[in-house]
């Protein structure tokens, strides 16, 4: 899904790692690319796209994002 904005340098999925969901993801993943232009394009176009019924929230790591 990310792919098309530029070279992806690592993505890391974040998992439950203990109690009743552990193993299940968390619904959220770190991406990073390579270039902050192409991290950019990605934000702009994925930031608030429905996929699978739910509305992606699409940001740098270091911001922090309000949910309503």
């Amino acid at each position: 899904m990310f792919q098309p904005f530029g070279p992806i340098a690592h993505v890391e999925y974040m998992w439950h790692t203990n109690g009743p969901r552990r193993g299940e993801p968390r619904g959220f993943a770190f991406v990073e690319y390579l270039r902050r232009e192409d991290a950019e394009k990605a934000i702009a176009a994925m930031n608030n796209k429905v996929v699978m019924g739910r509305a992606l929230i699409v940001s740098f790591a270091s911001e922090r994002v309000r949910l309503a």
